[in-house]
C-alpha cells in the first residue's frame, strides 16, 4: 500500500481573520473536530481544534444557573 492512500489532499480550511462561530459552524457542518488555519497568503499557521475551543468555554458554563 502507498502512503498517499492513507491521507487525504484536500481538505477545508480556515482563514486567520475567520471568526469563532464560523469556525465552529464549518467544523459543525464537515463533522471534523479539526481544521488547519492559513493566512492570507495560504501558509499553515495552526490548527482550529474542538477540544481547545470547549475546553475554554465549559468551564464558564459550569457557572451558568439554569
Amino acid at each position: 500500500m502507498r502512503r498517499a492512500n492513507l491521507f487525504n489532499r484536500e481538505f477545508d480550511t480556515l482563514k486567520d481573520t475567520d471568526k469563532v462561530a464560523d469556525a465552529t459552524r464549518q467544523m459543525l457542518a464537515h463533522r471534523v473536530s479539526d481544521l488547519p488555519v492559513v493566512d492570507a497568503d495560504g501558509k499553515f499557521v495552526g490548527m482550529f481544534k474542538l477540544d481547545r475551543l470547549l475546553a475554554a468555554l465549559l468551564p464558564a458554563a459550569t457557572e451558568c444557573r439554569i
